[in-house]
């Protein structure tokens, strides 16, 4: 029997409860995007928490599909709870035994908020309380790295708080996404030419029995309500100690490039993924 790890149990923000997925079948995930000019930071970070799910669930041998939020198209839409004011509320329908999808699944992404005052009034025109993506990247700090930071920040259930200084400029946290992406990439880099493992059931037939504890450990936290930012750190802290063998490094390395580097799914600058699923 394939082996798709772990299920992946997410709460549903409406229900106020965890939800289980249905195994990974034949029909697509449907997942709803959040495409606007010039998102504000709390926008990026909903639409670098899409990309890193719709590659997560392909990695588990799902088919996500990204579309764009429709009423007509997403009955339901209307049904996010009161907390979708200060965040975002994406839609996912899940295939269901049978034929057919269930209902859409709300998940609930906490709003970036700044904390303290903040004596910088060029960004706070116009009502806006929250920086732009294009207010960020003109003092300095690349999208991808934005993105990257973003994709760190925190599990997606909880609100991101900034101090709105360190927002100005370059913070220290764009500086520690900079630094831990860039080693990323080089500690993949370092392990070329890598395997072509491309899902779960791959990697699970190429790794040593120390290979499938460290993956099994990265699965648990995506299983665990999608946790990008634990499976990340587990996946990162494995290759980092280099303790495994070089063959189990190198499945791990492919894992890395496939979920999380740049090249794996980026953005544009509008918040449009290309062409998932």
């Amino acid at each position: 029997m394939t082996s798709t790890g772990a299920p992946i149990r997410v709460y549903d923000a409406r229900l106020r409860q965890p939800v289980s997925l249905p195994r990974p079948g034949g029909q697509p995930l449907l997942i709803t995007d959040h495409p606007v000019e010039n998102p504000e930071i709390g926008a990026v970070r909903a639409a670098s928490a899409v990309a890193a799910w719709c590659r997560l669930l392909a990695w588990k041998g799902y088919r996500p599909r990204v579309e764009p939020r429709d009423p007509a198209a997403w009955p339901g839409t209307d049904g996010c709870p009161q907390g979708a004011v200060a965040g975002y509320c994406v839609h996912l329908r899940a295939p269901v035994d049978g034929g057919g999808l269930r209902d859409s699944l709300h998940l609930l992404i906490g709003p970036v908020q700044l904390i303290r005052g903040c004596r910088f009034a060029d960004w706070h025109r116009e009502g806006r309380r929250v920086p732009t993506l294009r207010d960020l990247t003109e003092r300095g700090t690349p999208a991808p790295d934005l993105r990257f930071a973003m994709m760190m920040a925190g599990h997606y259930r909880h609100p991101r708080r900034f101090r709105c200084s360190r927002l100005h400029g370059d913070g220290d946290h764009f500086a520690d996404a900079r630094v831990t992406r860039r080693r990323l990439e080089r500690l993949v880099r370092e392990l070329e030419p890598l395997p072509a493992i491309g899902s779960h059931t791959e990697a699970g037939r190429h790794l040593t029995a120390e290979g499938l504890r460290e993956l099994g450990r990265i699965d648990g936290a995506i299983s665990d309500d999608l946790h990008v930012p634990r499976a990340l750190q587990a996946l990162y802290r494995a290759l980092r100690r280099g303790r495994l063998p070089h063959s189990d490094r190198a499945v791990l390395s492919a894992m890395a490039r496939r979920l999380f580097t740049p090249a794996a799914g980026a953005r544009s600058a509008s918040g449009h993924h290309p062409g998932t699923g």
